[in-house]
């Protein structure tokens, strides 16, 4: 991946045949093959889009002063209400079990 600092070109970005530049955060200009991202769709990655999208209609069926409660409870901890919604009411999917039980994300079931 070549890397540039430029005076004749301090805000190239985009593509071509494959390349791609870029600006990275300390300003230094970089040339390098284009990324293409990938999506796995693992079934635990389904899920959480199927969740997260399940909380996302339920925080829009909420009236104002429902979320105007949120946004209260949440000023303190300075985050939006939107992110209380999804900290109190997202759970997290299994991702594995042993021989001590049911482990989730930061959780762990035992005796399942």
């Amino acid at each position: 991946m070549a890397k540039a600092k430029s005076v004749l070109f301090p805000q190239i970005r985009g593509a071509l045949k494959g390349l791609e530049f870029r600006m990275r955060r300390n300003k230094v200009l970089e040339l390098g093959l284009k990324r293409i991202p990938t999506n796995p769709r693992s079934s635990l990655q389904q899920s959480i889009r199927k969740q997260y999208g399940k909380l996302v209609q339920e925080w829009n069926s909420l009236s104002p002063e429902e979320r105007e409660e949120y946004n209260r409870r949440a000023s303190p901890l300075k985050i939006s209400g939107w992110n209380l919604f999804v900290m109190e009411n997202f759970v997290a999917p299994t991702v594995g079990t042993s021989e001590f039980g049911v482990f989730t994300f930061g959780e762990s079931e035992f005796g399942a």
